[in-house]
């Protein structure tokens, strides 16, 4: 999967509004929010982006090469924004390059879990895995790296609990 859309993104993770996006889901009122791919994915500033605020859980599965292009502040391979009061979880089993970010991910209220399997590894130039749970927040913040991470400037895994859920690394 090869594409590249003109989106804003908001992030709050950067201070920055992205605009290219090669897969951006919103679920803003529905149940589960679930994003899988089988093939390589490639954005410019983002690869995948999903923000959830519905009433299930949301689930990223990137299942090959996830990378981004852009030197921007705030691109990130794979960006989650989770404003529901369930889990999102994201998953990846491929490589995953970017510029600046391999994982990006906040929560607002429910639990947010980056998995990475044995076989993916992260390989940017900024930080490799970066959660945040905001003052709201009352879920766990996990982080579960079994792949390699190479970082050449910045933290290789960077967790900030501002709100009252455990964290996990």
């Amino acid at each position: 999967f090869n594409r590249t859309a003109a989106v804003i993104a908001d992030t709050d993770l950067g201070e920055t509004q992205l605009d290219y996006a090669a897969i951006r889901a919103i679920n803003e009122k529905g149940q589960n929010l679930t994003i899988t791919t089988n093939d390589s994915v490639s954005g410019t500033d983002i690869g995948i982006h999903a923000v959830h605020s519905g009433t299930g859980t949301a689930t990223i599965n990137a299942q090959s090469t996830v990378s981004t292009s852009s030197s921007r502040e705030g691109s990130s391979a794979i960006l989650g924004i989770n404003n529901s009061a369930n889990q999102m979880t994201i998953n990846a089993d491929g490589a995953i390059s970017s510029n600046r970010t391999g994982f990006a991910a906040r929560t607002s209220n429910g639990a947010l879990s980056v998995n990475m399997a044995a076989d993916g590894a992260i390989t940017q130039s900024e930080t490799g895995i970066f959660i945040k749970g905001e003052e709201t927040s009352t879920g766990a913040l996990t982080v579960d790296a079994l792949g390699s991470i190479k970082s050449s400037m910045g933290d290789a895994i960077h967790v900030n609990q501002d709100g009252t859920g455990a964290v996990n690394v």
